[in-house]
């Protein structure tokens, strides 16, 4: 480094937010956890149709989860059976953008 200079240190840490998982007619949604609002209760983005109040899926291992509260968009309350903490390292995903590329 020169005199001048800036370090600057980065400490974020991402966790595996984007989660997978099935509604009990069997189709496909993703979960993408925003923030969490207490032990059980995260704000999401949810991908998929109908999910509206009162709505369960199931992860990959089977953690239910119910959509609690419908936000603007596609934003969601959720309300996992146990915390979601812990089936982030089996279950989650790293949430990086996706690349789009024209064929």
């Amino acid at each position: 480094m020169n005199p001048g200079d800036l370090l600057v240190l980065n400490q974020t840490r991402v966790i595996p937010a984007r989660l997978y998982a099935h509604k009990e007619t069997g189709g496909k949604i993703e979960i993408l956890l925003l923030r969490r609002e207490d032990e059980l209760t995260w704000e999401t983005l949810v991908g998929g149709k109908g999910m509206v109040k009162g709505k369960i899926v199931a992860l990959q291992d089977g953690l239910k989860a119910e959509i609690i509260d419908v936000l603007d968009g596609s934003r969601r309350m959720v309300r996992f059976a146990e915390p979601v903490e812990s089936h982030l390292p089996s279950d989650g995903q790293m949430p990086f953008p996706r690349i789009y590329t024209r064929d």
